[in-house]
């Protein structure tokens, strides 16, 4: 675990005089991974509200400073809404109103990942309005924390939507957050839209696909099939820490905040399935210097939100069968929870509790996803809409050594042509791997406008 901020005084050295013993020194490295303090108390989610109010006439005055109207969107087109300061607190006196509009044949689909105001006490102090149709005649009125529900997403009746936000001068609380997409409101359209895949030819292919046998175990003797996990980066911290992270691009690392943090030196190495396998034609290393991680400027080492971290490369991957990218869900991805789908995660952390240090083969297992209600009876308010959370067994879970590694799943194409992506990546679990406690992941759609600000893709 990194408990603290280690501060290296070696200089970044250039890739040419990389030491020999450069794989020795990633299999030394301290493995990290944050750990919560598991409640065993019972845990009820019972200060959040929805109430359907109708001819809601309250007296409503939207401040120029918060409130945005948009008119014109047009399929595709997407954004973020955010209450004042998010995710820091919220200020008082606050009254905020985003109107969307869509062109004619659109709907807007609009998913809440983060919803926290003052709790209802028999009266509204602080709450959201969501308008379906956009005239606030009826709305959903909601209060407290509404993230034992979330991810949760609400449609247009048509191609209007509004969301209004009023804060009193008592208390502030975190507020929310909200992504939205604009749809097509025709059946033909939708099933267009559904085929617009993330998949672009070469990210997500793996050995896996249709291959059977290989759910070999994080924590196990199991290691991965060359080929199986193209994507997976190998992360040196100043020389003493490990993680893991995910290629995304040609010239980007996705990983962990709490693996950056405070860092000013990261070997990537790519394409090792054993990092004991020097003679291995497939590896490459990359250094990477404080001046190219991108850390999420909320990230926040005590709660272990905004958990996620883009490292830029200064030259080109070379992709191969053993060294391509995973593909990253787009904006149409943003409503599903992956609730039911098989998902899996990979790494070289360590192989058991008391393991002295991480294993030399990269592994892998399957995981199933677990709902935030019942994630957060253990880790409480720490889980949001910005978290995916998985279950685990004594011999299935990601351990320490793991985080910053990808969280992905199986997704087939209309042709039957199947790919992974990613949708989460290894962010923080309870005291041990070896005890069924859950294990928290940084949503990756949640985070799609961050991604995008980085690299410059475009998730359309």
């Amino acid at each position: 675990m990194k408990g603290i901020h280690i501060i290296s005084l070696i200089l970044p050295c250039l890739l040419a005089f990389v030491s020999a013993d450069i794989y020795d020194e990633f299999l030394e490295a301290e493995p990290i991974f944050p750990t919560i303090r598991v409640s065993e108390e019972p845990f009820k989610d019972d200060d959040s509200k929805i109430e359907l109010a109708t001819n809601f006439t309250t007296e409503f005055v939207p401040a120029n400073s918060c409130s945005v109207n948009k008119t014109g969107l047009k399929v595709g087109e997407a954004g973020v809404i955010t209450t004042p300061y998010y995710p820091r607190n919220y200020p008082g006196r606050s009254s905020c109103e985003w109107n969307l509009e869509g062109v004619e044949g659109t709907q807007i689909e609009a998913t809440v990942f983060d919803l926290f105001v003052q709790p209802w006490f028999f009266t509204y102090f602080d709450y959201v309005l969501i308008s379906k149709n956009g005239d606030y005649k009826k709305v959903d009125k909601m209060s407290g924390d509404m993230n034992g529900k979330t991810p949760f997403t609400i449609t247009s009746e048509a191609n209007k939507f509004g969301i209004r936000f009023v804060s009193s001068s008592l208390f502030n609380f975190r507020g929310m957050k909200v992504q939205y997409v604009v749809k097509s409101a025709s059946k033909e359209s939708s099933i267009i839209q559904k085929e617009n895949s993330p998949f672009n030819g070469n990210c997500g292919l793996s050995n896996l696909i249709n291959s059977r046998g290989l759910d070999d175990l994080i924590i196990g003797p199991g290691k991965a099939v060359k080929g199986s996990f193209p994507w997976m980066a190998a992360l040196l911290i100043d020389g003493r820490s490990f993680c893991g992270g995910s290629i995304i691009s040609k010239r980007h690392i996705l990983t962990a905040a709490h693996c950056t943090d405070g860092a000013r030196r990261i070997t990537v190495l790519l394409g090792a399935e054993n990092i004991k396998n020097k003679q291995n034609p497939d590896r490459q290393l990359f250094n990477v210097t404080n001046h190219d991680i991108y850390q999420h400027q909320s990230y926040n080492p005590i709660t272990i939100s905004h958990d996620i971290s883009i490292l830029h490369l200064s030259e080109d991957i070379e992709f191969n069968e053993n060294v391509r990218p995973i593909c990253l869900p787009n904006r149409f991805f943003l409503s599903e929870s992956f609730e039911g789908d098989e998902v899996r995660v990979s790494g070289w952390g360590k192989p058991r509790d008391r393991a002295p240090a991480i294993s030399p083969d990269l592994k892998n297992t399957t995981l199933s996803i677990m709902t935030n209600s019942k994630c957060r009876r253990q880790f409480r308010s720490l889980v949001t809409g910005n978290l995916i959370c998985t279950a685990t067994k004594w011999n299935a879970s990601p351990c320490r050594g793991d985080s910053g590694g990808p969280l992905i799943v199986k997704k087939t194409l209309p042709s039957g042509k199947e790919f992974f992506m990613q949708v989460g990546i290894v962010s923080f679990g309870g005291g041990s791997c070896e005890r069924g406690i859950p294990v928290g992941f940084t949503r990756v759609t949640a985070f799609l406008d961050y991604i995008s600000e980085i690299t410059g893709q475009a998730f359309f």
